[in-house]
């Protein structure tokens, strides 16, 4: 039977457990850090082995969401562009939504709307959320508002000056947009 098992962060000789390591409960250990672990088992006949393990899997960064718009008037649809970077895993859900909206918003499949490529495209002004996720379930938001769309065409009034001239004639304006 086993007499000692035991695990420590770190490329560790068998002696090293004589005095250090941390138990293995239930034959298996936690550990919340990527990098490389040494299991250590010794069984009751004094027989030992030292096997160790590298851990690349963890990631808990959250992407990281770049957005991009034109500042330019338009009377037209605008596209948001997007940067979406992780460090770790990959990308595996990519939304977005009109008004400022939380993580848990997107959650449900119906709320939201897919981003394809880079960027997408609105016809309203108004603050717009971006969500994405990562395969290690990070998540993050980012919101960016549009003001440039202008759909509503200027007004204009003519008042010209009806006075009996041989000279020029005067033609008053009131122009709003």
């Amino acid at each position: 039977g086993v007499a000692i098992s035991k695990w420590d962060k770190g490329d560790r000789p068998a002696s090293y457990f004589a005095d250090y390591g941390q138990k293995i409960e239930n034959d298996q250990f936690e550990v919340s850090e990527n990098g490389t672990y040494t299991i250590y088992i010794k069984d009751k006949a004094g027989n030992e082995v030292v096997q160790t393990v590298n851990i690349s899997t963890i990631d808990n960064d959250a992407p990281v969401i770049g957005l991009t718009v034109p500042t330019t008037w338009t009377k037209g649809s605008v596209t948001i562009g997007t940067t979406i970077t992780d460090q770790s895993s990959l990308i595996v859900a990519k939304k977005w939504a009109l008004g400022e909206q939380d993580a848990e918003f997107f959650h449900t499949d119906a709320n939201g709307s897919e981003i394809t490529g880079s960027s997408f495209t609105v016809d309203d002004n108004g603050t717009y959320t971006v969500y994405v996720k990562d395969q290690a379930g990070n998540e993050a938001v980012s919101y960016v508002t549009i003001d440039s769309i202008d759909t509503v065409a200027p007004t204009m009034s003519l008042h010209p000056d009806n006075t009996w001239t041989n000279g020029e004639a005067v033609i008053t304006t009131d122009i709003t947009d």
